[in-house]
């Protein structure tokens, strides 16, 4: 077995290359040994995994190296398939449920931006982000393109999103709109309330259970799994959204939840695009 370290440091690059340079260049190691402290998940990248040894580096950015760091405990691995688009702008991926979005994560595991990264060779900036447990389409910005049109079309909710859920009960198309507590867990402090609007569309009922379409017009945390459990209608899989004497769907743990469609105006030519996935296994099953 390789062994490695210890080794604890902080440096800026101070011209553009590969990651794993730098930190041969800080420890002596030769490239095997080098490339091991990738694999366990001791460099870190501006702060966030840096699990490919390849990837590049700019001048001016941080890379550390701590192996006296627990190893993430959640490693969730993103298959080359999952990009949708890709261009010298933007890139557009089908998150998998069970992996953070964008850093940071308080463990420190890698999240799908790191993977995605890693995965192209490319360093990528979050624009937006989904759930941990919600799956399906999202965007990266490319490093060194020009995204502000794009963040302003996120901020003011003008990209347009489309979700499936897969809800307990027998919903009806309504709009869901008043204010709801996102008030995030363990961060304290005041209770953080703010108005949210969902539109949901009854698209199939199947023994109990519902599969509805969801057209957020704002963007707040956890906001449709949270209106939906105040309508009486859970997601499938919900468990910290529940109403008042719901136990959660029993024999079930994946989150119900998919951002299927996805459509912006590209933030170079402005071009409008859209892209669309079809239902997912896991929410298909639920319906038989």
């Amino acid at each position: 077995m390789v062994q490695v370290g210890p080794y604890q440091f902080k440096v800026r690059a101070e011209k553009a290359g590969p990651a794993i340079g730098l930190v041969r260049q800080q420890t002596g190691l030769s490239q095997n040994k080098a490339r091991k402290l990738f694999d366990l998940g001791k460099v870190y990248l501006e702060g966030a995994p840096c699990l490919d040894w390849r990837t590049p580096v700019e001048s001016g950015q941080e890379v550390s190296v701590d192996t006296d760091r627990r190893r993430p405990g959640r490693m969730v691995q993103v298959a080359p398939d999952c990009v949708v688009y890709q261009d010298h702008s933007i890139v557009v991926v089908n998150k998998p449920h069970s992996i953070v979005s964008v850093p940071p994560t308080p463990t420190g595991e890698p999240t799908l931006m790191d993977r995605v990264s890693s995965l192209l060779g490319v360093p990528l900036l979050p624009l937006h982000r989904l759930d941990r447990d919600t799956s399906g389409l999202m965007v990266f910005g490319i490093r060194g393109a020009t995204l502000d049109p794009l963040r302003k079309q996120f901020s003011n909710h003008l990209a347009r999103r489309l979700y499936y859920a897969v809800v307990q009960g027998c919903a009806r198309d309504c709009t869901l709109a008043g204010d709801i507590d996102v008030t995030r867990p363990g961060r304290g402090g005041p209770p953080l309330i703010r108005r949210a609007v969902t539109h949901v569309e009854t698209v199939r009922l199947a023994d109990q259970i519902t599969l509805v379409r969801c057209i957020p017009e704002t963007g707040r945390w956890h906001q449709i799994r949270i209106q939906l459990a105040q309508a009486g209608w859970p997601i499938v899989g919900e468990t910290l959204h529940l109403p008042p004497g719901v136990p959660p769907a029993s024999g079930r743990s994946l989150l119900a939840l998919q951002s299927y469609s996805l459509s912006l105006a590209h933030p170079g030519d402005g071009g409008q695009m859209q892209w669309e996935l079809p239902l997912a296994q896991h929410l298909a099953t639920l319906l038989g």
